[in-house]
């Protein structure tokens, strides 16, 4: 879902409309991880008590920041908003590890391959249509879109690359035209899409990557 609501979100950025969606998709996110957490229940072992104490010694340290600089309660709810993200990355991690049998049996494959589609449908297809805002204001420089971090987004889709190309390689090998066309075009997108982004780390990555598929599917088929 995250691919759509970040699109989402920099759509009603663009048109002027004030709907907090990805803070409400990180309150969901946050509530969800919680409950679950809780639901599972707490294994006795050392991870559990690091988690446990990464958490509290934050949240110590919150409490403490705001009596020795007195501050008011919107600032202190600014300050819980931003540690939230801080903890996802925590809670994610435990809640993962509570069902690690489970997590085993899922096909990441299709997942994966979803997310990328999602991103790399969500920067083309308005840098096409020329909707979104321009990267850099003021100029003609950068890209117009609705994804805002260029970063963020780069990393985002390196790692689509990295799947799209892996299960491209495995369909090819398997002899399915369909699945395989399909991909390519896929990873063709995703990497057209880097090159829209144009930081250096993401194009390099694209060139290097490709240059290893082939180098693999060689390889792999040196028989034919």
């Amino acid at each position: 879902m995250f691919p759509i609501i970040d699109f989402l979100n920099g759509l009603f950025i663009s048109s002027g409309i004030s709907l907090p969606i990805g803070m409400l998709y990180r309150m969901f996110c946050f509530f969800y991880l919680v409950v679950g957490i809780l639901y599972a229940g707490f294994e006795k072992n050392l991870y559990t008590l690091v988690t446990v104490f990464f958490i509290f010694t934050i949240l110590l340290i919150l409490f403490l920041q705001a009596v020795v600089l007195q501050n008011s309660v919107a600032v202190m709810l600014k300050d819980i908003e931003v540690f939230i993200k801080f903890f996802l990355w925590v809670m994610i991690a435990y809640f993962i590890y509570q069902r690690r049998k489970d997590f085993l049996k899922i096909n990441y494959d299709s997942i994966f391959i979803a997310i990328s589609a999602f991103f790399t449908l969500g920067l083309l297809i308005p840098y096409v249509l020329g909707l979104g805002n321009q990267t850099y204001e003021n100029s003609d420089a950068g890209y117009k879109g609705f994804f805002f971090a260029t970063n963020d987004t780069t990393i985002a889709l390196m790692i689509s690359a990295t799947f799209t190309g892996w299960a491209f390689m495995k369909a090819l090998v398997a002899k399915k035209k369909l699945k395989a066309t399909s991909l390519a075009a896929l990873y063709l997108g995703t990497l057209i899409c880097l090159i829209i982004l144009g930081t250096k780390t993401g194009i390099l990555y694209g060139v290097l990557l490709t240059v290893g598929i082939l180098i693999n599917f060689l390889v792999s088929q040196k028989n034919r």
